[in-house]
């Protein structure tokens, strides 16, 4: 099974993309991903490494910027 989309494919075809590492999941695979609800969002990630190190400190891995 193929964890992520192809450059090549429509956007479409990709569902959620990892926050951590920028992975960008198919359907058949977001659908079965480690997941985490943080601040009402839900995040899927690519791995449990990639979801270990999102809850370790989620704020470096969101893009909180206000001040543009």
């Amino acid at each position: 099974m193929t964890l992520t989309a192809d450059p090549q494919e429509p956007a479409s075809f990709v569902v959620d993309v990892d926050p951590v590492c920028g992975c960008q999941l198919l359907p058949e695979v977001a659908a079965v991903a480690p997941r985490v609800e943080w601040e009402g969002a839900t995040f899927v990630f690519c791995s449990e490494t990639c979801r270990a190190r999102f809850l370790v400190e989620p704020e470096r891995y969101l893009d909180t910027d206000d001040d543009g």
